[in-house]
Formats: C-alpha cells, sequence, structure tokens
C-alpha cells in the first residue's frame, strides 16, 4: 500500500460536485461515492495511465469529492471522461446526474494518507495542501455562477485564458447531451474509432458520426490535443 509523498512538480486536483442534489434519489444520493468511483475505474485514456497516476480520492456527504492525480496532463481529459460517464446514468425518476469539475494544476506542498491503488474505498480521505488545492476549491467556487460544469486553471497565465474561453464552449456541449451523446464522446476519449464505437454502441457508423458532430466531438478532440500539448511543454520548464 503506497503512501502519498511531496512533491514539487506539477500535479492535477480534481474538486467536483452533483449538480441538484437534492433533486436525484435517495438511494442514488447514497450510491454516489460507487458510482464516481466507477467512473473513474473506466476511465481509459491514451497516454493518460490512470491507475498508475491516481495519488487520492475522497468524498463528502455534501455530493462533493476530490481526487490527486500524477500527472498534470490527464487533469482535463479524466474531468471530461467523468463528466459523459456519468451523464449516460439516470436514477429511478429518470433524472440524469450531472457534475460540476473543477481542475486545478499546480504544485503539492503536502499529502498525508495511505491509499491502496486497486481498492477504492469510498471513505478513504487524505490531507493535502499547495497551488494545485487552491486553484481547483477556488475555480469551484467561480464556477457555480452561471452553473458551469467544467474549468481548468493552470499556473500560466496565458493558458489559463485560452482555456476558460475553451471550457465556457465546451459547457454548451455538456448541457445539452444526451444520453447517446455522452456514449459517442467516451468512444472518443477512449480512442475508438467511429467503426469500434459503432460496433459497441450498437449503431450504424453514419449514426456515430451524427452524434459526434452534435456532441462537439471535432472541437473536443482539437481542445484535448491542445491542453496535452501545452502542459507537457510548460511542465518541463517548472
Amino acid at each position: 500500500m503506497p503512501s502519498l509523498s511531496q512533491s514539487q512538480d506539477v500535479k492535477a486536483v480534481v474538486t467536483g460536485e452533483v449538480v441538484h442534489l437534492p433533486s436525484l434519489s435517495i438511494p442514488i444520493q447514497r450510491a454516489l461515492p460507487a458510482l464516481l468511483s466507477e467512473a473513474l475505474d473506466a476511465c481509459e485514456l491514451p497516454s493518460a495511465h490512470l491507475t498508475a497516476n491516481l495519488l487520492g480520492i475522497q468524498f463528502f456527504q455534501t455530493g462533493q469529492f476530490q481526487t490527486v492525480l500524477d500527472d498534470p496532463g490527464a487533469g482535463f481529459p479524466v474531468a471530461l471522461h467523468m463528466i459523459a460517464w456519468l451523464a449516460g446514468r439516470k436514477d429511478e425518476k429518470g433524472l440524469p446526474i450531472h457534475v460540476r469539475l473543477a481542475v486545478g494544476l499546480g504544485t503539492i506542498d503536502f499529502l498525508d494518507g495511505k491509499v491502496n491503488l486497486f481498492d477504492r474505498v469510498s471513505r478513504r480521505t487524505f490531507r493535502g495542501g499547495g497551488t494545485a488545492f487552491l486553484q481547483s476549491s477556488r475555480q469551484l467556487e467561480i464556477m457555480r455562477t452561471g452553473d458551469r460544469r467544467i474549468g481548468v486553471v493552470t499556473p500560466w497565465q496565458e493558458f489559463n485564458a485560452e482555456l476558460k474561453v475553451a471550457c465556457l464552449f465546451l459547457d454548451h456541449h455538456i448541457k445539452r447531451w444526451s444520453v447517446d451523446q455522452a456514449a459517442t464522446i467516451l468512444s472518443l476519449l477512449r480512442g475508438e474509432t467511429q467503426g469500434v464505437a459503432a460496433a459497441a454502441l450498437g449503431v450504424t457508423q453514419s449514426a456515430v458520426a451524427q452524434r459526434f458532430q452534435r456532441a462537439g466531438g471535432k472541437p473536443i478532440r482539437a481542445m484535448l490535443k491542445r491542453y496535452k500539448e501545452m502542459v507537457n511543454n510548460k511542465a518541463k520548464n517548472i
């Protein structure tokens, strides 16, 4: 069972909360820690080996949660994956599960606790501090105004301005995803071709292409590529 250790490298902290929590059924509210863990477990991101990079995850009674990723380049795609994965789940009343996720990139001054990477326990806790935690928590507070669903803040101001515009655009699509469109975005994040996605979803390739376009697939793919390039280039200079 590895211990969490101090590091001055850039990490990613994702702080999130379930949107409209009181509206969800009581059984779903109780199952949220398991569902959120499953959303992380389901991540299959090319070049973002989540199992190896997950440093900690914890949940709070208010419907909030927080996870720490060793790879800053995984922060944005992991957040997007969780949003899309959960968008395909509904409670007994037919209400979708929406989350708001704030990704904060920066250094971690301390991270105390022990985590079994292969046994995600819903009540595990850790104590952490540093700019990554501050960036993520502050961004979540800002995002509540305007009901934003995804946001990213980094140590690099010129990058933040670009990310803000990109995330505002992405919000427009996220709020309009159908269950089918969310599933198509998941296939994009997993690096699947449209043909593979069509076979997995049991539809034609033409249907996948239409969902992909309506869900904002092309701009999202460009955003993911741009994010990875900028984070990799910037992190090398820290």
